[in-house]
């Protein structure tokens, strides 16, 4: 079995939350369609078909699993991927049924049409899952800004009170600006890319690529900004010595950032 002349290379998949799909070694990539060799039997091809196509099955079934329980995920964010993965599933679950039906003397050209359309039309692997995992954590920093954005208000009113006081917060003030532009921000990039990755189709490969990409970048950036949001609220809610903060220094800790 060979991929453009070349071992098919493992190409293990992720869900939201767990790992599922190929083991180590398994040759069920599919970045590239598989092409059976001219010595291969159709027995053979039928057997590595039926395999490859039931870990597919199986991926689809984990990620819808977890769609289904991820609390963080909105509306907004599970529809999308619930019909992609849908989807998905429903072509796989077809491919199987059309291999199910064939017989010994089935041509092996028509076990590779099977095996080109498992690759071609669904990418479970190489596009569904990285996309689906891409929302998923879109998800956790969107929960992340509310759980930042919840402690705004306490904050500012904490800093008009040392200022009132006749204390000093300007730099108090610097941060904090500095938090909600962070936030913003993140939610900006979030949104954008949450649009594009809802409008990824396995079968543009090409482009479906590209977006993932880009939105590996993007959110890694965003990851990279509440971390410093984080910090800058840690060091306004330790400088403020005004009452009232005490909700504030909870929920920090509660959040991790305390």
């Amino acid at each position: 079995m060979t991929s453009a002349g070349t071992p098919i290379t493992t190409h293990a998949a992720t869900s939201i939350r767990s790992g599922v799909g190929p083991g180590p070694g398994s040759p069920y990539g599919d970045d590239v369609a598989p092409t059976f060799g001219k010595t291969e039997s159709a027995a053979a091809a039928e057997q590595w078909l039926t395999e490859a196509l039931a870990v597919r099955a199986s991926a689809l079934q984990v990620l819808s699993n977890d769609l289904t329980a991820d609390k963080e995920l909105t509306l907004a964010q599970r529809g999308p991927m619930a019909l992609l993965v849908s989807d998905d599933a429903t072509g796989i679950s077809e491919l199987q049924a059309e291999l199910s039906a064939s017989t010994a003397a089935t041509p092996t050209a028509v076990l590779q049409g099977y095996a080109t359309s498992m690759v071609v039309q669904y990418r479970v692997f190489s596009v569904v899952t990285p996309v689906v995992n891409l929302v998923g954590k879109i998800a956790t920093q969107t929960s992340n800004v509310a759980a930042l954005s919840a402690l705004e208000p306490a904050v500012d009113a904490a800093i008009s009170t040392d200022e009132q006081a006749g204390k000093p917060v300007a730099a108090a003030q610097a941060l904090f600006s500095a938090f909600v532009a962070d936030l913003t921000t993140t939610t900006s990039a979030d949104d954008a890319q949450l649009s594009l990755l809802a409008d990824v189709r396995p079968t543009s490969y090409v482009s479906a690529t590209a977006t993932i990409a880009t939105a590996q970048t993007v959110l890694t950036e965003s990851g990279a900004r509440l971390v410093t949001a984080r910090s800058d609220l840690r060091r306004i809610v330790r400088s403020l010595s005004a009452k009232g903060l005490g909700s504030s220094r909870l929920g920090l800790r509660l959040f991790g950032a305390d």
